[in-house]
C-alpha cells in the first residue's frame, strides 16, 4: 500500500511513549493525569498488566469505568482488538515488565526460554513482542505505556544501561519500538514533598528516545496533582515547532 504523508507537521497528534523508572516513583499517577487529560476530547481506556495492579494510584480521579486486567498475551491482543474499534482518544497500559513476562510465556509455557544451537525461543519471542508494540499504533492516537526500570547489558556493546525491564534484547532496544522513551525519577526534598521529573534528554547508558527535528529540555519537573501530561505536551510541542 502507498500512502503520502506531510513532513511539514505542525501539531503533535499521534504518537507512542513509554515511561520507565523505579517502584513508587509514580508512573502509574502519571498515567492517570494523561487518560484524564485526554478524555476531555473522547473516551480513554486503562489496560492493567495482571502482576503490575497499581490501580489504587489513581482511584477517585474521575475517570470512572474505563480499566481492565488481563492475564495472557491473547486477553491483551484481544482486549487491542476491541479498544481499536471505539476511537479512542488515549490508551494508558500499566505494566511493561509484566507485558514481557506474557510475552515469554505465550512463546514458552511455564518453561524458561531455551539457548543454544537450533533454539529459536528468544527469536519467537522478540518477533511476538515487536509485533504487539507496533500494533498499539493502530489502537489510540496516544499510547502510553509504563514499565519499571533495571539494569541491562547492551547486547552490541557489552555496557551496562538503565533500561525498561524487558526482556532480552528489548530492554536496550526499546527505544526503537516507542517515539518516545522518558525515565521518571522522584527526589525527596523535604519530609513532606517529593520532586518528581522526567529525564527527556539522551543520558549516558540511559534508554531515553524523542522523536522531534528540535531538544527537548533535559529535564522536565512534574506538578503536584494534575497537570504534569499538560506540562509535558507542551513541551514536546514546542519542540516540533520551534523555529519553524
Amino acid at each position: 500500500m502507498r500512502e503520502r504523508f506531510n513532513l511539514d507537521v505542525a501539531t503533535l497528534e499521534r504518537f507512542t511513549m513509554l515511561i520507565h523508572g523505579g517502584f513508587g516513583v509514580g508512573k502509574t499517577h502519571f498515567l492517570g493525569d494523561m487518560l484524564k487529560a485526554e478524555s476531555a476530547t473522547g473516551p480513554v481506556r486503562f489496560l492493567n498488566i495482571r502482576g503490575e495492579d497499581g490501580m489504587l494510584s489513581i482511584a477517585n480521579t474521575g475517570l470512572g469505568d474505563v480499566g481492565e486486567s488481563v492475564d495472557t498475551l491473547k486477553d491483551m491482543k484481544d482486549a487491542l482488538a476491541d479498544y481499536a474499534k471505539l476511537k479512542l482518544s488515549a490508551l494508558a497500559i500499566d505494566g511493561g515488565k509484566h507485558f514481557g513476562r506474557l510475552v515469554i510465556k505465550s512463546v514458552c509455557g511455564e518453561r524458561l526460554p531455551s539457548v543454544g544451537k537450533g533454539a529459536d525461543d528468544w527469536q519467537r519471542i522478540h518477533t511476538e513482542f515487536e509485533a504487539t508494540i507496533t500494533s498499539l499504533r493502530s489502537v489510540a492516537p496516544i499510547v502510553v505505556m509504563a514499565s519499571s526500570s533495571d539494569r541491562s547489558m547492551d547486547q552490541v556493546s557489552g555496557e551496562l544501561s538503565l533500561t525498561p525491564d524487558f526482556p532480552g534484547r528489548q530492554a536496550a532496544g526499546s527505544g526503537g519500538q516507542f517515539d518516545f522513551v522518558f525515565v521518571l525519577k522522584s527526589t525527596p526534598v523535604t519530609p513532606t514533598r517529593i520532586k518528581r521529573s522526567l529525564l527527556t534528554s539522551p543520558v549516558t547508558n540511559t534508554v531515553i528516545r524523542a522523536r522531534l527535528p528540535k531538544p527537548l529540555p533535559a529535564e522536565i519537573e512534574l506538578v503536584e496533582g494534575v497537570g504534569s501530561w499538560a506540562k509535558l505536551k507542551s513541551e514536546l510541542q514546542k519542540a516540533l515547532t520551534k523555529g519553524n
